[in-house]
């Protein structure tokens, strides 16, 4: 008894300094409406994709015609809905999709989420099966396509706009994607009235994050630098309304390699993206390209415990297409990170992969 007495005393103390020290004058607990705002900070963070998407959010995903705006805008929504990584952000969790999907045919659209996922089409239709993460996202209803639109006027509203607003307000996506900007509105992209047009927008996705893919003007053929804020067409109502911008540009002679440009928030960009063709996939250029040469190293190693010198950098250069250069960079890269272990036998130079 003595002990439980004890111990409500401290409890009691500890609550009086505790309101002593809420009440004081430079306190967040003192009132008043400043410190009602500061009493926000307090809050969690509501992050959808950490450090770059926030409930609430309207993110803009920009670039010129066929330059991959709908296979990023896809990929953040796989991302998104499985709780996986968009790039090197994590996201937080599983979160609620609503893809419209104005552009394309719900079977193109499916096709789309099929090669994202590792598999095909084709492999579908054989087997009447999808990929784990697919049946996983429909088992807890994370992704709902809409496709029955070909265009809508958010601003003129009327019954397919009403009808849109209910289907998303009785989902309570957590993200909502509007593919494409063009087809929900009947106004001048380059006039003010495309603030308007996204504020629509923002208001039919009620308190979720928003993405809205849209068009950036077609940059001149000999131009080689990424494109940014400017290029966007009707930047100034669109870029001053939204959140952030992501600016995607395919760089000219680069193959399947894409700039990403940001505007509206500090975000480390990664200097290039890589799409993998295979699987319509958007990767971080230098981090896919130290995977294959990870896995050009492995594979030159199936069957073999040693290597000599000349016969990985033939093994290399093959698997990569790539120079002498490159692939002595590559093996050095390897034995740094303790990949391989270099040492001699005799005059020879031999490497083995480490256990």
């Amino acid at each position: 008894m003595k002990n439980s007495n004890f111990l409500e005393s401290c409890a009691s103390i500890a609550n009086v300094i505790g309101v002593v020290f809420a009440k004081h004058k430079n306190g967040i607990y003192a009132g008043g409406m400043l410190m009602d705002n500061f009493l926000e900070l307090e809050k969690p963070d509501n992050w959808i994709i950490t450090g770059l998407i926030e409930r609430g959010d309207q993110v803009l995903i920009a670039g010129a015609p066929k330059a991959g705006k709908s296979l990023l805008a896809s990929q953040i929504a796989l991302a998104v809905a499985s709780g996986g990584t968009f790039l090197k952000w994590e996201v937080a969790k599983p979160f609620r999709v609503a893809y419209i999907n104005l552009e394309i045919r719900s079977k193109r659209f499916a096709g789309r989420l099929a090669y994202q996922t590792g598999t095909t089409p084709a492999k579908i239709r054989k087997t009447r099966r999808v990929p784990n993460v697919i049946a996983e996202i429909n088992r807890h209803d994370r992704l709902m396509p809409i496709h029955g639109y070909r265009t809508i006027d958010v601003i003129a509203g009327g019954k397919d706009v009403e009808a849109l607003r209910k289907k998303i307000a009785d989902y309570q996506p957590d993200l909502v994607i509007w593919d494409v900007l063009a087809r929900c509105h009947n106004e001048d992209e380059m006039t003010p009235a495309m603030k308007k047009v996204l504020q629509a927008l923002r208001e039919l996705s009620g308190d979720s994050a928003c993405i809205v893919v849209h068009h950036a003007r077609k940059p001149p053929e000999d131009s080689n630098r990424p494109q940014v804020a400017s290029d966007i067409r009707g930047s100034s109502a669109i870029h001053g309304e939204v959140d952030l911008a992501m600016i995607l540009t395919k760089r000219a002679g680069q193959g399947a390699r894409y700039a990403l440009t940001w505007s509206a928030r500090n975000v480390e960009e990664p200097p290039e993206m890589s799409l993998n063709c295979k699987s319509l996939y958007f990767v971080d250029a230098e981090q896919a390209k130290a995977t294959a040469q990870v896995e050009a190293i492995k594979t030159a190693f199936i069957g073999r415990s040693m290597m000599q010198s000349v016969e990985l950098l033939d093994a290399i250069k093959e698997a990569l297409r790539c120079g002498r250069d490159v692939a002595y960079a590559t093996i050095a890269t390897a034995v740094e990170s303790k990949l391989l272990q270099k040492f001699r036998d005799g005059n020879a130079v031999v490497y083995k992969l480490a256990a």
